[in-house]
């Protein structure tokens, strides 16, 4: 699977889903972008966690990565 390049926190995806993420404390893990906000980081996307997506209090300054065509 080849992936996009990191993206600065400044710039959000433009699609909605799920994405490699890496917080500023440098830890990575993924993060659901729903078009105008980022949810926690889990562990991964596969994560029990996940399917509960916490929102209230979600980083939103993280980089961020995808699947590249």
């Amino acid at each position: 699977m080849k992936l996009t390049r990191w993206y600065p926190k400044t710039i959000k995806p433009v699609r909605i889903g799920w994405y490699e993420t890496q917080m500023n404390n440098g830890n990575y893990g993924y993060s659901c972008w729903d078009g105008m906000q980022w949810s926690c980081q889990h562990n991964d996307y596969f994560c029990t966690l996940a399917k509960s997506v916490c929102w209230n209090g979600a980083i939103q300054d993280k980089k961020w990565r995808g699947i590249a065509k």
